[in-house]
């Protein structure tokens, strides 16, 4: 993560300003500059104070006819964007004039569209959903949209309707009813062919059959499939003890966060050894290891160390061009703290590429 001065900012200004000449505070944020807005704003106080500091005479106001806002701009605005957005979709977006300019001029939101042509009535969220599964086309399992990274996801989706099968329905799309019924004696046999305890997140990724979901139902628990199956799972919570950490730690030779260490997979969980030692930094120290945390930031020059599928590779491509957390968590509807896991995740070797280098 770089580390802003007001020396640096000042430079960045500068740089700027040779190529383009003075940016607004709006200009700026939509085309995700770095530093972010919000950072500027942390050191010097106001947008216009930074430019100040970069030796630069930047007016505080627009020249009152360039503040004019007037029925004939708004509609010409209106016609630019070409389709109706609701109030809050064209805030989001940053467009101008302002959402309460135009219903100050107006009246209504409404009028001010049906005055340029466009207006249309609002689509309810359920109406947005079927025409998201009308696009899809055909019927798939909740498992597979989430993992395709479809929006949104399956839990809204059932939120709305009540049930995965009824979204679908109310679509005009037939569920496709599940061609195989898993005995319990079938999915040990898939188990024992894979040989060797994954998670659920790996078996799901691989897109093996049938799905982890189906498995917990037959089963009870993720766990309890692999014991009847006869394969030994990672160590349990109730046998982990001070030692089992330390010989952990010390296997894999280095400091790392709590959060890399989840997101590599590494065991047991970071949840568990800070219930056994009362922090993370504790159970490093007990096993004689120091060292700088690896941080979850993407930097331009790297590349993903594994291959990505459709969704975390947009959040790498977007965390590259410098969007935040914030910003993807509402855009995609995750928490901050999902996309920093995946993102990490991404940049984490396999066990076998850690081994080799």
């Amino acid at each position: 993560m770089t580390r802003w001065s007001q020396e640096a900012i000042v430079n960045v200004i500068k740089a700027v300003y040779q190529e383009e000449g003075y940016c607004t505070s709006y200009k700026w944020m939509r085309d995700r500059r770095s530093p972010h807005f919000y950072t500027i704003i942390h050191f010097f106080g106001s947008w216009h104070a930074a430019w100040e500091a970069a030796g630069f005479d930047v007016p505080l106001r627009l020249a009152p006819k360039d503040r004019v806002v007037t029925r004939e701009l708004i509609v010409e605005a209106l016609q630019e964007v070409g389709h109706f957005e609701s109030e809050r979709v064209w805030s989001t977006n940053h467009r101008i004039p302002s959402a309460p300019s135009i219903r100050k001029i107006f009246g209504t939101w409404q009028e001010a569209w049906e005055a340029a042509g466009l207006w249309s009535e609002p689509v309810s969220p359920k109406e947005k959903i079927l025409e998201r599964l009308s696009e899809v086309g055909s019927y798939c399992s909740e498992t597979y949209w989430d993992q395709m990274g479809f929006r949104p996801v399956a839990q809204t989706i059932r939120n709305h309707f009540g049930t995965w099968g009824n979204a679908w329905r109310a679509a005009g799309i037939t569920p496709t009813p599940a061609k195989v019924r898993w005995s319990k004696e079938q999915i040990i046999d898939k188990l024992r062919e894979h040989e060797t305890y994954c998670t659920a997140r790996d078996w799901d990724s691989l897109r093996l059959n049938p799905t982890s979901r189906t498995i917990r139902k037959v089963f009870g628990s993720w766990k309890g499939a692999w014991t009847e199956a006869g394969i030994a799972s990672p160590i349990s919570r109730a046998t982990v003890t001070e030692e089992t950490v330390i010989s952990a730690f010390r296997d894999f030779g280095e400091y790392v966060s709590a959060q890399y260490w989840d997101a590599s997979d590494q065991k047991p969980s970071s949840h568990t050894i800070r219930k056994l030692f009362g922090s993370w930094a504790a159970a490093w120290a007990a096993a004689g290891i120091e060292g700088s945390r690896i941080g979850s930031v993407v930097n331009p020059n790297e590349a993903p160390t594994q291959a990505l599928n459709e969704l975390d590779a947009k959040l790498w491509e977007k965390r590259q061009q410098g969007v935040t957390l914030q910003h993807l968590s509402q855009e995609f509807g995750m928490s901050t703290s999902t996309i920093a896991r995946r993102i990490l995740r991404a940049r984490i070797p396999h066990a076998d590429q850690r081994s080799r280098g």
